[in-house]
């Protein structure tokens, strides 16, 4: 069941949208300039673990993440942990930025009747990554297209998120399975 069964969209506006990397203009909305800041910090995985690095940082505590596999991941610990198993046998990470859409809306809580603001991100990339001990054997980076959606919304507590923002829910769309097939075949 969606954390947002409850809630009902009620305005929505297109703020902003963006092609090709990050740049002076993507830094002027709160919510991309917090994506680029996730999307860095994921980059630098292989060299510095997402363990390192609260997972509220950048998930709110009662987050979800929607895998293209069916599998869905709810709080931010679990999110990150999955996250950090995932890109643990990887050197390099890059994504090459196709697409970005800011999107505003307020959402009313049918239970509550509480209207607040949330930002929808929809990101379209191809992640470049390669695993350890790839490169001294002359091997290619994997290149997989991906599909985001990242829900963004406030974040309540001090301590939590970056510049106040958090994510509540993402959805990525992914063949998961070239990064699979990759990784065993390295440890065959």
């Amino acid at each position: 069941m969606s954390p947002y069964s409850s809630l009902s969209s009620t305005t929505m506006s297109i703020l902003s949208h963006h092609s090709g990397p990050y740049s002076p203009q993507t830094r002027l909305s709160p919510r991309l300039r917090f994506h680029e800041t996730y999307v860095t910090a994921v980059e630098a995985a292989p060299s510095h673990p997402l363990s390192s690095i609260p997972s509220t940082r950048y998930y709110l505590p009662t987050a979800t993440f929607h895998n293209t596999n069916g599998v869905t991941y709810s709080t931010s610990d679990t999110i990150w942990e999955w996250m950090g198993t995932l890109f643990a046998p990887v050197e390099y990470l890059h994504h090459e930025n196709i697409s970005l859409l800011e999107i505003e809306r307020n959402v009313t809580d049918a239970e509550t009747g509480e209207t607040k603001k949330q930002w929808v991100l929809y990101q379209e990339a191809i992640r470049c990554l390669r695993l350890k001990g790839w490169e001294s054997k002359g091997y290619e980076e994997v290149r997989i297209p991906i599909f985001m959606v990242f829900v963004v919304e406030e974040a309540a507590k001090e301590d939590v998120g970056t510049e106040g923002l958090g994510f509540k829910e993402v959805s990525i769309w992914w063949d998961e399975k070239v990064l699979l097939d990759a990784i065993r075949g390295k440890q065959n």
